[in-house]
């Protein structure tokens, strides 16, 4: 990012009295296949990029000084014409090792702060749900969604409002609101667990 040199980008919760939600601990997680052949040599590397700060570096940011440089301990600054300034992502890694940007918002630690003291996870975000009983009708809604989304949601449709209610009208027909009264009878059950 390239900033006017007077200007350092802030941040601002626009909900400051609202919680943030989290994801499950599982989110962005990662797993090794019960049938590796070298789980033990998978589970090795991927302790070393959970924990070695410059393996996590080079599969984050790229190689230090081709694509990004330290600034202190934890700050990084990315080198110009970096076709992608994040390449990476830290697929359930210690979040203790991520660096900060010099060119992030002045505010950022706080915010981040303020939203770890601050959140909640959904009850339902924990829940999976078993699509067995309506397969069917997912697959019609599907095909339904298909045909008629990409051209409401890209404005190619003529008669929006028509359109719009004509699309209702075919999820309708095919089975929604089947699958959100199953949706509904399984959160429920999950929910008294």
């Amino acid at each position: 990012m390239t900033n006017h040199p007077e200007w350092k980008p802030e941040m601002v919760d626009i909900l400051p009295d609202v919680p943030t939600g989290t994801n499950p601990i599982i989110n962005n997680g990662t797993a090794i296949n019960a049938k590796s052949k070298n789980a033990e040599r998978a589970l090795m590397v991927l302790d070393l990029l959970s924990q070695d700060r410059d393996y996590f570096d080079l599969s984050v940011y790229g190689v230090k000084g081709t694509d990004w440089d330290a600034e202190g301990d934890d700050d990084i600054t990315m080198l110009p014409d970096v076709p992608d300034p994040f390449g990476g992502f830290g697929m359930g890694w210690n979040l203790n090792l991520p660096r900060i940007s010099k060119d992030s918002a002045f505010n950022y630690l706080s915010m981040l702060e303020g939203f770890d003291q601050n959140h909640y996870t959904a009850e339902l975000s924990l829940m999976s749900f078993d699509d067995t009983n309506v397969k069917n009708e997912i697959a019609t809604v599907s095909a339904v969604r298909s045909k008629y989304a990409s051209v409401l949601e890209f404005g190619f449709a003529d008669d929006v409002e028509a359109t719009y209610a004509e699309y209702r009208s075919e999820l309708k027909k095919a089975g929604l609101d089947a699958i959100q009264e199953e949706y509904k009878r399984q959160a429920e059950e999950f929910l008294k667990q």
